[in-house]
């Protein structure tokens, strides 16, 4: 630092101690640190610093400390205290402007960001006061260093991916015959427990339903026993389609809830072995229930769509394959196209990490509708 492009003035604190506070008349950013720091060291927050330091003086250890001498250590600190400062000014400059992507959210970062998601994305949910809003986020808050760690979530988007707080979730399972062929079965229970898991970890108020093609349903499974009950009571004996079921069981009840004006944040989630049929007729229909409950207020990502693909049938793949490029639902429904077992088995026996895939598929589909600032 150039002392020579400084002037100085005194300011006199109680205890009789003269601080040089740098005026500059050059724009370094170290220059501007010291008169920054200068002013921040002036400022109420260190008042009980400054008492503390004249009570010393006056009563404590550093009484009777000579004048010449005090301000000898003192200058000695200022000196010490300003090669520490810049030893690493750089560095720490650095984090400042650039943040480590690698760095976990604080809870209160993640806090701040969960309540201005319920703020912009979820005000259609009268049901969902700002209360119980901050309170959903508050806990949720308080998970994503696990979920960082248990699904191996990138730390850049575990705040989004802790958005799935405040969603019910409906798992939309394909419950047909073919669903007996290869590891399908066993794909789709891990991908139930999975899902029922994180999202009862990240509220535990959570809904979640699953939801056979054809079938009797399970509502409200709060429990893992609950929920582990509903998949081993799962038959596969079907000849159904998702585009039925998807109507008949998911949209039409949504969509009543809407008009009563009951409705909440709800996570579709499908998981099947087959084609869909007609893809324009099946795209149409989930655009139209979209477009009918933003009608009812339920703007930005009210109700989050995301196909999922189990087994390795080529007619199915390629059937599939239409959501990715059928405009009217581009903005609403997410497709992954890798098959759940090729995921599943890409992560060996680390079913968390595989359940981390799905849920980064979710924040893809939650992207597609969530305000943009």
């Amino acid at each position: 630092m150039n002392t020579d492009s400084y002037l100085g003035f005194n300011v006199r604190l109680p205890i009789g101690l003269q601080v040089i506070s740098p005026i500059v008349n050059s724009n370094t950013p170290l220059d501007d640190f010291a008169l920054f720091l200068c002013t921040v060291l002036g400022t109420d927050q260190f008042q009980p610093y400054r008492t503390e330091l004249e009570a010393s003086l006056r009563d404590g250890p550093l009484k009777g400390t000579d004048r010449t001498k005090l301000n000898v250590a003192v200058r000695s600190l200022a000196i010490e205290s300003a090669e520490e400062i810049t030893s690493n000014f750089i560095s720490k400059l650095k984090e400042k402007l650039v943040p480590n992507e690698n760095a976990t959210p604080s809870v209160a970062q993640s806090k701040k960001e969960l309540d201005s998601f319920a703020e912009k994305n979820l005000a259609g949910f009268k049901q969902l006061s700002p209360a119980k809003n901050k309170e959903t986020a508050t806990k949720a808050a308080t998970k994503v260093s696990e979920v960082v760690t248990k699904y191996q979530i990138p730390p850049a988007s575990v705040t989004k991916a802790a958005q799935l707080a405040f969603y019910d979730f409906i798992l939309l399972c394909d419950d047909s015959g073919s669903m007996q062929s290869d590891t399908r079965i066993k794909t789709l229970e891990a991908s139930v427990r999975g899902l029922f898991k994180v999202a009862r970890l990240l509220n535990s108020e959570t809904r979640f339903a699953m939801y056979p093609f054809q079938n009797p349903v399970w509502e409200n499974l709060k429990t893992e026993a609950e929920m582990e009950a509903a998949i081993k009571n799962m038959k596969y004996n079907t000849g159904e389609d998702a585009p039925k079921p998807l109507d008949s069981r998911v949209l039409k009840p949504l969509l009543a809830k809407a008009r009563a004006k009951t409705l909440t944040p709800t996570v579709v989630v499908v998981i099947t072995d087959g084609a869909i049929g007609d893809v324009s007729s099946f795209c149409k229909n989930i655009a139209k229930f979209n477009s009918e409950i933003k009608s009812y207020g339920y703007t930005g990502p009210a109700v989050l769509f995301l196909i999922c693909r189990v087994g390795e049938d080529k007619h199915a793949a390629v059937s599939l394959q239409g959501l990715k490029t059928d405009q009217a639902i581009k903005q609403i429904l997410f497709y992954s196209e890798d098959s759940l077992d090729a995921k599943l088995a890409s992560m060996g026996s680390n079913t968390d990490a595989y359940v981390g895939m799905v849920i980064e598929d979710l924040v893809k589909a939650m992207d597609l509708q969530a305000y943009k600032a």
